[in-house]
């Protein structure tokens, strides 16, 4: 099989997408079967993919993996991956001058890739070579943060107070509240419920099924009730 049927494969036997899920559950259920003794990078490395954006990012990296060590390496085989094929890609990326966040997306999902062909191995009983993978990746990482640039884009505002002067009043309470607490848009309009709204706090539902509560001004808090 080609080397892109090959990564769709992988993809589906491993089930390493897993949508409808709760992020946040996963991550409790990691941490009680490892006994809490997980740093966050390997609690990332040991949950599923919940979100259908972050999927279709990943699998483009992998299928971009696959093609380069292909046409540029000549392998054939995706678990004949190494960690210095895996550096070769990523210092690709390097010399394509792409943006650190987006060479941090990419090393991630390669990141992801390396548990999923570890999984497909262990259950097929094959033999990979992912066990360097790692060590290649945070190798091409410390070169990354020294030769590309940040980007100079920022979704912050200069004068965040004029643009909530021109919005609607219900959108200048909303704005104001996603102002003093960094709540997203949809935590404080289509999931927030008028009973999760307190006199000096709120109760939000956020990405992955995480709720919390932050607290606000209270005249914000009558407002948006």
């Amino acid at each position: 099989p080609s080397m892109i049927h090959q990564i769709q494969n992988i993809w589906e036997q491993t089930e390493i997408y897993q949508p409808g899920t709760k992020r946040h559950d996963i991550k409790q259920e990691i941490r009680a079967e490892f006994g809490g003794n997980l740093n966050s990078h390997d609690l990332a490395k040991n949950c599923p993919i919940t979100s259908s954006g972050t999927a279709k990012q990943y699998f483009n990296d992998w299928q971009q993996l696959g093609k380069f060590c292909k046409e540029e390496l000549g392998i054939k085989k995706a678990i004949n991956i190494s960690g210095e094929n895996v550096k070769a890609f990523l210092q690709s990326k390097i010399q394509e001058n792409v943006g650190k966040s987006t060479f941090k997306q990419i090393a991630s999902g390669i990141e992801k890739f390396a548990v999923a062909i570890e999984k497909y191995s262990d259950k097929f009983g094959l033999v990979n070579h992912c066990s360097d993978w790692h060590k290649n990746i945070d190798e091409a990482r410390s070169d990354a943060k020294q030769k590309l640039s940040q980007e100079l884009t920022t979704r912050a505002y200069s004068n965040p107070g004029a643009v909530i002067a021109e919005l609607s009043p219900i959108s200048q309470v909303i704005a104001k509240i996603q102002l003093e607490t960094g709540c997203r848009i949809s935590e404080v309009t289509s999931r927030l419920k008028v009973e999760n709204i307190h006199y000096d706090s709120i109760t939000v539902h956020g990405k992955g099924g995480f709720i919390r509560t932050v607290s606000v001004n209270p005249n914000l808090a009558a407002e948006l009730k």
